[in-house]
């Protein structure tokens, strides 16, 4: 992971601290509003962020221990919850 994905990493991981599940309001990081976590998908909060491919699949499969690709296309609100 380089430096400028570390970056991106901590203020993703930022967000999810701050992120309350319950107020839609802390779903916001200063002037851009994320993803709908209930309609918009993992793949779009991720996009967010601008994080690799790598990151991702590390995120995704290690820390949230999904098992394949597929949480990518559903609602965010679960995923984020696993985070």
């Amino acid at each position: 992971m380089g430096l400028f994905e570390k970056k991106r990493v901590l203020g993703f991981y930022k967000y999810l601290d701050n992120v309350e599940l319950d107020k839609k309001e802390t779903w916001e990081k200063a002037n851009k509003k994320l993803p709908d976590l209930h309609t918009n998908n993992m793949a779009e909060v991720f996009k967010a962020y601008s994080l690799e491919s790598n990151t991702i699949d590390f995120m995704g499969h290690a820390v949230a221990l999904h098992t394949d690709d597929t949480y990518l296309n559903k609602p965010a609100y679960d995923t984020i919850a696993k985070l």
